[in-house]
Parts: C-alpha cells; structure tokens; sequence
C-alpha cells in the first residue's frame, strides 16, 4: 500500500514535471513568434512614421528650450523622434538621446516643469492605457522647415 501511494506521487510528480516543460516549450515559442511579429510590424511601420520626418528639412538651428506658451501640438512618430509645432508655423523635432520604450506606440507622454519653457533636460514620462510608463529624458530642440511642394513652387512663379 505504501509502496503504491509512492509510487502515485512519484508518477503525479512526473507527469506535472513533464507538464510544466512542454508548457515553457510553448511560451518560448510563442513568445519567439510575438517578437518576430513585432520586429516585422516595426519595420513595416517605420517607413510611414519617418515620411512625416522627410516632409522637413534641417535649419541648422538648435535651442535648449520651447517656450510653452507656443507649442501648439507635438507628433510622436517613433520611440525615439517628437515634433513639435509651434503658433505661428514654427517646427521643431527632438531627437531623445535614447529610446523612450512604448513612446511611439502609446503616441501620449507627460512632463512636469516648474519653469514656462520645456527643456533638453526635462523628462517625459510615457502613458499607457494601464497607467504610467517609462520616463526619458528629452533631446536638443532643433528647428525644421516644410519642404516646398511642387504646388507652392509653381505658385511662387
């Protein structure tokens, strides 16, 4: 009877052994399946986000600060990449100088300043639908211009 009731808990053992094995097996599989998937969604969107970033070209010009009185909105296009535009036609695009986790895909961030001008050394914390997310710190602010397109160059003439 003893030998019985070991013999039970030594095969209960096994097969939950056995069990939790081809469980792991299966979220690595999955889980390699998601991050494959997600690199795949990442590269196919970049080229969409980066085409607003093309419709700009670089001034040269680089500012510490905006003040807040004049951003009028601000364009997530990726992790890493805001535009800002400004009242009266002005853009600015800061590059962080790290990739803010979940930036591009939740497109929402906060920031607190006690000053009227947001600043490279200010930080950005990510929102997510489930609260909060990481904090990063911001980039230089430089200045971009729109590109002409053949319509305004036309009517130029």
């Amino acid at each position: 009877m003893k030998s019985d009731r070991l013999s039970l808990t030594a095969l209960t053992i096994s097969g939950l052994f056995a069990g939790l094995l081809l469980l792991t097996a299966c979220e690595t599989a999955e889980s390699s399946k998601t991050t494959q998937n997600d690199e795949s969604s990442a590269a196919e969107a970049e080229p969409a986000q980066k085409s607003r970033l093309d419709d700009f070209v670089a001034t040269g010009e680089v500012e510490n600060c905006l003040s807040l009185a004049r951003i009028d909105r601000s364009d997530v296009l990726d992790d890493q990449t805001i535009i800002f535009e400004m009242k009266g036609n002005d853009y600015y695009v800061n590059l962080l100088p790290y990739r803010c986790p979940q930036l591009g895909f939740e497109e929402r961030y906060s920031y607190s300043t006690s000053l009227t001008q947001l600043c490279n050394t200010d930080i950005i914390t990510v929102i997510t639908s489930t609260g909060r997310g990481a904090s990063c710190g911001l980039g230089m602010f430089e200045k971009i211009e729109k590109k002409e397109t053949e319509d305004q160059e036309g009517a130029s003439e």
